[in-house]
């Protein structure tokens, strides 16, 4: 399709007489056994100084959105705040995300996931009907302007930056589901993370293999508990895992792996153990208050290994040396 090519010269609005090609394919994907739809956008983009967004209707009126954050899902309202007369940047009206934003209206819920789109706004379309706008491209040519409707004054140098029109390929992903109750009743953050983050597959070459079908490297419930890193200390290697609570209320969380050590310790957000975490045979308990993080260390600090010094001589071949 042919959009305008850029602002005109002033800056006042789009150019009218100049376009420029934007091309869009999209692929719909619909898997059996999953309750959404994916969407694969591949666009070829020339223009400059645009936004492009994809546009869900939303098929119920609605005064908030819930968003994903770090550790947390908040309830966002969609009127901005009044401008407080001292700022020098109104009120935005789009909304930050992580993998999800979910709409609610009488026990009825629509959510849109995303990899990596982290702008989101409820707009009104052609028809006059509320709908989700997540943004794909945000083209922009200058670092900071002192000309902008949103804001007084540059909010940092006026610097050229060229690439950030992000002409040329990019592709898209996201996907849309529909759900009853409440966004944490329906586990939409857990299937916000299993579209956002699919798995890794690795070939090797064929060989016997001693595992069983199906194993879990770690296992946390309920769902409300969301698993946020994975990896090896680095003072010492041993493993360790950060979860949260996702949930308004207090939650017991279960953690379970195939091989559980002796030593399991709940450590601060630098990693530094503190007392062992509670357990019954192979499962980890810890109570969680709402949104709270926790960090779990498996196994016992290493120490390092010390050679024993000795003020005996040695001769070349190893014998004691004497006088």
């Amino acid at each position: 399709m042919a959009v305008p090519a850029g602002l005109n010269a002033k800056r006042s609005r789009r150019s009218r007489k100049e376009t420029a090609p934007v091309t869009i394919d999209t692929t719909v994907t619909a898997w059996a056994g999953l309750p959404r739809i994916d969407f694969r956008v591949a666009i070829n983009n020339m223009a400059r100084d645009h936004r492009l967004r994809a546009l869900f209707p939303l098929p119920f009126r609605v005064t908030s959105a819930w968003t994903e954050n770090q550790f947390h899902v908040a309830e966002r309202s969609l009127t901005p705040p009044p401008w407080n007369g001292i700022s020098p940047e109104l009120p935005p009206t789009t909304f930050p995300q992580k993998t999800f934003a979910a709409f609610e209206d009488g026990g009825h819920g629509l959510a849109v996931f995303n990899r990596g789109l982290q702008e989101g706004e409820v707009v009104s379309d052609l028809r006059g009907r509320q709908a989700y706008a997540l943004t794909l491209l945000r083209c922009v040519g200058w670092l900071s302007r002192p000309d902008l409707a949103s804001r007084r004054g540059g909010a940092g140098p006026t610097i050229a930056t060229e690439d950030s029109q992000v002409q040329g390929e990019h592709v898209f992903e996201y996907a849309l589901t529909t759900y009853a109750g409440a966004w944490h009743e329906a586990n939409i953050q857990p299937m916000a993370h299993s579209f956002a983050f699919p798995p890794v597959a690795w070939v090797t070459n064929e060989h016997e293999g001693s595992l069983r079908g199906s194993l879990d490297l770690v296992r946390i419930t309920p769902a409300a508990v969301i698993p946020s890193a994975l990896h090896r200390s680095d003072a010492d290697g041993r493993p360790i895992i950060r979860f949260y609570n996702s949930a308004g209320n207090s939650v017991e969380a279960a953690v379970e792996a195939p091989t559980m050590p002796r030593a399991v310790r709940l450590c601060d957000l630098l990693e530094r153990p503190g007392k062992a975490a509670a357990r019954s045979g192979g499962v980890v308990s810890v109570a969680l208050r709402p949104w709270q993080i926790a960090t779990l260390r498996f196994g016992e600090r290493r120490s390092r290994a010390t050679r024993p010094r000795t003020n005996a001589a040695r001769s070349p071949r190893g014998s004691r040396q004497s006088r």
